[in-house]
């Protein structure tokens, strides 16, 4: 057992003593910061000196980074080259839903409380106009079944359904509210990002970064001749005032939502 012990002192003696020899004064006067270059460079050029093996590991290491770094510079350029972003407009998102809008969000005013639900995400939308993902989402004020008939929601727009696991469904769907229970927004407009090439970035890396910055327009579609007080765009959800009977953003609910009976449960 002692023998072993006096073994594991050597080695380590040995060890510290080989790492102490890879170093010399030039290493030190490196490390000091306070040496110029030109006194570091006249230390290698001492044949006492010269570049040990340290300093010469540590010049290697130096070359490698500045390598990698131009490499990573490059592939980043390329990947960025690689993205191609386009907008739809609505007259776009029309002829690709073959005549029908798509449908963002669903409003809920059931039991007095607004609970909003996004029927189809913009990276759902995206990914069925042959691209990724989202960066920028419009949609419109909220839609509902008037009485004089003049909008229509039901079976009048298309939605793009993303699965509990994150799947999307590839072909959209009719959306129907027979009852006419809810609100919707359509979309007005989408910017969309793909990979030009995939094989350059099979990870997605470049698009990992992205996210949607949802708009969301506040004009009254169903009473043109009223202006809201708030024109403004709201990216948050709204929820109903017990008090007054309004939004939080200046909506009124519609009619047949201040109507218990009519909407139901």
């Amino acid at each position: 057992m002692k023998f072993k012990y006096i073994a594991f002192i050597l080695s380590l003696t040995s060890i510290s003593f080989a790492q102490g020899a890879q170093r010399n004064l030039c290493d030190d006067l490196v490390d000091s910061g306070t040496s110029s270059s030109e006194q570091i460079k006249k230390c290698l050029d001492d044949p006492r000196f010269g570049p040990s093996v340290h300093y010469k590991e540590q010049e290697a290491n130096k070359k490698i980074k500045v390598e990698t770094a131009k490499v990573e510079i490059a592939d980043a350029a390329k990947k960025k080259d690689n993205l191609e972003i386009k907008k739809f407009t609505s007259d776009d998102l029309f002829d690709a839903g073959f005549g029908k809008p798509f449908y963002a969000i669903r409003g809920d005013y059931r039991n007095h409380r607004y609970k909003e639900k996004r029927i189809t995400e913009g990276d759902a939308l995206c990914a069925y106009l042959g691209y990724e993902k989202a960066i920028k989402s419009i949609v419109s004020p909220e839609l509902w079944e008037n009485k004089n008939g003049n909008v229509k929601v039901d079976k009048q727009g298309l939605i793009v359904d993303t699965n509990m696991l994150g799947l999307v469904s590839k072909t959209p769907e009719i959306y129907r509210d027979e009852e006419y229970k809810f609100t919707v927004r359509k979309y007005v407009e989408i910017t969309c990002v793909r990979r030009k090439d995939k094989a350059i970035d099979a990870s997605e890396d470049s698009l990992k970064v992205v996210t949607e910055d949802l708009l969301m327009l506040n004009e009254e579609l169903n009473t043109p001749s009223k202006k809201d007080s708030n024109s403004g765009v709201n990216n948050g959800s709204r929820s109903s005032s017990a008090k007054d009977g309004k939004t939080t953003n200046g909506y009124n609910p519609p009619d047949w939502a201040k109507d218990s009976q009519t909407i139901g449960k």
